[in-house]
């Protein structure tokens, strides 16, 4: 059977329009059929382990930073309960949904392990082309909607196969790994099945761990290679998305979805619930604007390298000064340097003293970009020589001026 012989079949399992933008019906245990007559905008969701097969439109799923696109014909494949957003860029969009069965999965074990290849890399999110034995293998299956003994004795049948046909095909990796129960990737799905079993609860990462029989690193490691966040991420994700459900049902006010969900305060569950509810862009997008922000920052530091020349003419203690800044991605405007005042190279080593202390470096905030600013600034402008370490700390007492220093956006 080819693609649109099993999209007409899949259709008819469809009520009649209604109007609505959306339909969605399980005419079988493990199956659904969802159809969207418009596009929609990104809508976050919890993707539990499922297979998606595409049989109108395009559709497009976001985890982290990685876009997962797929059109008529492809499948994505998803091996873990994971918070995704995703949205519908071509309507009319069909797509048959079935479900993953751990269960049945590992009860193939013995097949799999050797009809696999063992070079595909594991991901926990997958898009590929559907081969024409798994449209088979649904079009059968998709058949038995109308016959309810057929159903119960071949449906476990066609279950299987669909089981077997996903884990040896090339996006099936991480679900070879699942079916070892001792795997990495089952330890992370076992933790997660306990975060979303009582994420209302604080969560402590070090006995999360030894429940699944992992070292803390080790499992943040592996948590985050899955599921694209960390385990205080994926639990914040989780409450948002249940306050979500609770507000748009209006069964709850904004502070009594803020403590059902487990915040501890209403301000900072307002505060992260408008941050997440923002418009959602492509993560992808995301991704390359902090790609870029990181060049010009390499950039910048070039340029900050060639305006200071010879470092050993301007003192160590200023230098280091200004190495912090550069690794902040400041930008000095600068066409040279004087030679700098004993009592300025005193104030700056003073300024670094208590950087280090503060342990921030690497992050700066505004208000120590204009600590740093106090410190730099007498030495990034022409006319400055001669500055005393009394005038150096009478300036530290006033507000730094706007020039000098640029912080890339």
């Amino acid at each position: 059977m080819n693609l649109a012989e099993l999209a007409d079949r899949v259709g008819r399992q469809l009520p009649p329009p209604n109007g609505s933008g959306m339909q969605y019906v399980r005419p079988l245990p493990m199956l659904g059929v969802l159809r969207h007559h418009r596009p929609t905008s990104f809508e976050a969701a919890v993707y539990e382990p499922v297979v998606i097969l595409v049989l109108e439109g395009r559709k497009e799923t976001v985890l982290g930073a990685e876009s997962y696109p797929m059109g008529a014909g492809e499948c994505l494949l998803v091996s873990h309960d994971l918070p995704v957003i995703a949205r519908v860029k071509k309507a009319p969009y069909l797509a048959l949904l079935f479900d993953v069965d751990l269960d049945t999965l590992r009860g193939l074990y013995d097949e799999i392990a050797d009809a696999a290849p063992s070079t595909t890399e594991c991901r926990p999110l997958a898009v590929h082309a559907c081969d024409g034995s798994l449209v088979d293998a649904f079009a059968r299956y998709v058949a038995l909607a109308g016959t309810r003994t057929d159903a119960a004795v071949l449906g476990p049948l066609i279950a299987r196969e669909i089981h077997y046909r996903l884990a040896t095909a090339p996006m099936g990796a991480m679900l070879r790994s699942l079916a070892r129960h001792d795997s990495h990737a089952s330890a992370i799905a076992r933790a997660i099945a306990l975060l979303r079993h009582d994420f209302r609860s604080p969560v402590a990462i070090p006995e999360l761990a030894r429940s699944v029989g992992m070292s803390p690193s080790s499992f943040h490691k592996h948590f985050k290679a899955i599921t694209a966040m960390s385990p205080l991420q994926f639990q914040k994700e989780l409450r948002l998305l249940a306050a979500r459900r609770l507000l748009r049902a209006g069964e709850a006010s904004v502070s009594d979805a803020a403590f059902g969900v487990g915040y501890e305060s209403a301000t900072q569950f307002s505060r992260e619930y408008t941050r997440n509810s923002a418009p959602r862009r492509s993560r992808t997008c995301l991704a390359r604007r902090r790609r870029e922000t990181c060049d010009r920052s390499i950039e910048h530091r070039h340029e900050v390298r060639i305006a200071l020349g010879d470092r050993a003419a301007i003192g160590r203690p200023l230098a280091d000064a200004l190495q912090v800044g550069e690794d902040a991605g400041i930008r000095p405007q600068v066409d040279r340097l004087e030679e700098p005042h004993r009592g300025q190279r005193e104030h700056a080593h003073d300024v670094r003293r208590r950087e280090f202390a503060a342990g921030e470096i690497g992050g700066l905030a505004q208000a120590r970009v204009d600590e740093l600013h106090h410190a730099i600034e007498p030495h990034l402008h022409r006319g400055q020589r001669g500055v005393s370490c009394r005038q150096a700390r009478a300036a530290d007492r006033h507000e730094p001026e706007e020039r000098g220093l640029q912080v890339p956006v």
